[in-house]
């Protein structure tokens, strides 16, 4: 019975931690809007750390990561207006992350294919990182793996730029945020059962679109 109470106990705080933190960016959000601009340092500050973590589980690189979670936080402070805490601030800003990384890679799948710039150092650690791959002596077996993983997750991306917007929230909320489905409805306001569908879809589309990757 005690174990029950501490349990319970446990998640009323948790849930009033939750609520706590969504009222103080609410507030923080209200002054931004009112016109204290710096205040949304402070939104950075309380974010980053997420916002970068996704924003490298989907890129697989660092620099690339810094630039596209510096684009997602000028997005956000141009859209903050648009927030109407009908979700909460981490659902929305998620929102914002995978649609900046969306862009990233369509821009990067646009470059490749407009370069030809054979001199370009990117095109040659692209050749150099294939001929690796296909070269088993070539590098090191971690440094070939990272490599190997860093295609996968490009390929994996790509992919998702063809699932619809809803599609891609479940999927991002899932795997590259680790929410449980329960918590996934909450944070889109929809049923569990919604939530399963949609990551059913997902699985079948990506299995579709990804038939050709090397297991």
């Amino acid at each position: 019975m005690s174990q029950y109470y501490s349990h319970a106990v446990s998640g009323e705080k948790q849930a009033s931690d939750g609520a706590s933190a969504e009222s103080k960016i609410h507030a923080l959000v209200e002054r931004v809007l009112a016109g204290q601009r710096d205040v949304f340092e402070d939104i950075v500050f309380l974010y980053r750390d997420q916002v970068y973590a996704t924003t490298w589980q989907l890129t697989r690189n660092a620099d690339d990561s810094m630039d596209v979670a510096q684009e997602v936080f000028i997005r956000a402070y141009r859209s903050l207006s648009s927030f109407k805490g009908k979700s909460r601030f981490s659902t929305w800003l998620h929102r914002i992350i995978l649609n900046t990384c969306v862009d990233y890679i369509r821009r990067e799948k646009r470059h490749r294919a407009n370069r030809i710039d054979f001199n370009d150092p990117r095109d040659k650690d692209h050749d150099q990182a294939t001929s690796a791959m296909e070269s088993e002596s070539a590098i090191d077996p971690n440094q070939r793996e990272m490599i190997y993983q860093s295609q996968i997750q490009k390929q994996v991306l790509e992919a998702l730029t063809h699932l619809s917007g809803r599609q891609r929230d479940v999927f991002v909320l899932r795997y590259y945020q680790d929410l449980e489905l329960k918590e996934i409805a909450e944070a889109l306001r929809c049923s569990e059962g919604a939530i399963k569908r949609h990551l059913h879809r997902c699985h079948c589309r990506l299995k579709e679109l990804l038939r050709d990757l090397k297991p």
